[in-house]
């Protein structure tokens, strides 16, 4: 399995297990549908430690999971207009990278709010 689909895996797991405490609607037309809107990215970034990926999405959110080995997290941003809506993210950090995959409901007024969730996570990367 590649990293991508590796991490929409995981996303799909971690929408049916915590969507619903974050206004997400659980079902799985609903996580399907999230999930294929979801965005991917991935960073080149040395010397990212575990310790400095979750400082960064505590600025900016909240960690809500976290593996035993503190390469992989699920967090919840704050991002969109404002950063009143939320945005579920999956991060997985490997030697000099980072991944994320993240998605977030949009309603009729599309915000980004996927996209602008990985960039204050990034920002808070590489400004500290």
């Amino acid at each position: 399995m590649n990293d991508e689909k590796e991490l929409v895996q995981k996303l799909k797991d971690a929408l049916r297990r915590y969507g619903a405490d974050y206004g997400f609607v659980v079902t799985d037309k609903s996580v399907r549908k999230l999930v294929d809107d979801s965005i991917y990215e991935m960073f080149d970034l040395k010397g990212c430690s575990p310790k400095k990926l979750v400082e960064a999405f505590m600025e900016v959110g909240k960690v809500i999971e976290q593996s035993d080995d503190g390469t992989e997290y699920v967090a919840a941003v704050c991002a969109g207009i404002a950063h009143m809506n939320i945005a579920l993210v999956v991060a997985k950090t490997r030697k000099d990278k980072v991944e994320f995959v993240a998605t977030a409901n949009e309603g009729l007024i599309k915000q980004n709010t996927a996209n602008h969730a990985i960039d204050r996570v990034e920002k808070r990367l590489f400004i500290s």
